[in-house]
């Protein structure tokens, strides 16, 4: 790849290393929106509780440090009101986060085999096909965006929720969302810029080697083949004269 246009004031080679450094901050975002212990919060006083993406990490005695799986089937075979919404509760915040954490893992490789293609390209010297540049990371944050969707929708959780009133009746209680999908949406933002970005970067080398690489002039082309066979066939005439002069001669 040659690195002689530049895009924004700044050299192609200069954008590839931003990528690289855009790639490890969505890989670590990724990875830290998982393992952060705050994803939702519900109750008030004495009856908070707090929970990650798989499991309670504060509250009550006997849920901190439970996975929602445990919880629920706990919580499950109670006949108590409460106890019914609670097992809801962690049964979709279970299904939420299995599909979450799937999708997720799904993202991180996305993102890391992107990552080893403009290492490819930077420090490999290597000519790889557009569309196999921008098949990865088109796929990680369609991962990341599906996986987010589906947490939200199966968990009932929101940022505007009044999460601190009291759970009545068996209906699972409003949760809020926390730090967890505030770093998975600023991280569905960041990888959209830096997909925009990229594909800006390959249009621009797309640009640069269709106006390197030169177009037949056909017009020329055709002049020339006929003035060769116009040659030619000149040629083969006064060789015809000649020889008839010659028999002539004899």
């Amino acid at each position: 790849m040659k690195y002689d246009v530049k895009i924004f004031c700044l050299s192609q080679q200069i954008w590839l290393y931003i990528f690289l450094a855009f790639q490890l901050l969505l890989i670590s975002l990724s990875i830290g929106s998982v393992f952060t212990d705050h994803w939702v919060k519900q109750g008030r006083d004495s009856s908070k509780w707090q929970g990650g993406i798989s499991s309670c990490t504060s509250g009550p005695a006997e849920w901190k440090g439970k996975t929602y799986a445990t919880l629920a089937e706990n919580l499950c075979d109670k006949d108590d009101d409460l106890d019914k919404a609670m097992c809801y509760t962690f049964e979709h915040l279970r299904d939420a986060g299995l599909s979450f954490i799937i999708l997720e893992i799904c993202t991180i490789l996305f993102t890391c085999t992107w990552l080893i293609v403009l290492l490819f390209i930077l420090f490999g010297n290597k000519t790889i096909k557009a569309w196999l540049q921008v098949i990865f990371p088109i796929f990680g944050l369609g991962s990341h965006i599906i996986g987010l969707i589906l947490w939200n929708t199966v968990a009932h959780s929101s940022f505007g929720a009044d999460c601190e009133k009291d759970v009545k009746g068996d209906n699972p209680p409003d949760l809020c969302c926390t730090d967890g999908p505030a770093i998975a949406i600023s991280l569905c933002i960041i990888y959209g810029l830096s997909i925009t970005l990229y594909f800006i970067l390959i249009y621009y080398q797309s640009k640069q080697t269709e106006e390197e690489t030169p177009i037949p002039d056909l017009m020329s082309q055709r002049y020339e083949g006929r003035h060769k066979w116009n040659s030619s066939a000149k040629y083969s005439m006064e060789l015809e004269m000649h020889s008839e002069e010659s028999k002539d001669e004899g």
